[in-house]
């Protein structure tokens, strides 16, 4: 499940603190809520070279439990992917004008109602009313 640490606002990759957008931290909680192991994506299918344009390991052993899961060659693809995965679904598996909210539907069938409610206690200023395209597209 999730991690018990808060998302920060805040980044320190090179000893400059510098603000994460909204969308960055959502992609952050929304990784943080899956409990992936190193290399997996939350997503599940049969791809042979690339999922979303990012390279799957090959010939990689995968744990038992999670043989059905997308595996990238970098950790680093993984976040990225995410992010492709949601601004994907509007006018493909969504209406253009989806929200948020509709679109974590479609991402978590299983607990959408417990990952908005992580979401929200990690970034409180956020609406799941908003559109999915409106929301990626906002510069912030």
């Amino acid at each position: 499940m999730a991690k018990s640490s808060k998302i920060a606002n805040l980044t320190d990759d090179i000893g400059i603190l510098e603000k994460k957008s909204i969308q960055d931290r959502f992609i952050d909680a929304i990784y943080e809520h899956e409990d992936l192991v190193p290399y997996q994506t939350p997503a599940r299918g049969n791809f042979k070279d690339t999922y979303l344009g990012f390279p799957i390991k090959k010939n990689y052993k995968k744990p038992e439990d999670r043989e059905n899961f997308i595996f990238l060659e970098k950790q680093k693809d993984v976040k990225p992917s995410i992010r492709k995965q949601f601004e994907r679904y509007p006018g493909n598996w969504l209406a253009k004008s989806a929200t948020l909210e509709e679109a974590i539907q479609l991402y978590d069938q299983q607990n959408p109602i417990g990952k908005m409610k992580y979401i929200k206690q990690q970034i409180p200023e956020i609406n799941f009313d908003m559109s999915i395209i409106e929301f990626f597209n906002e510069d912030q």
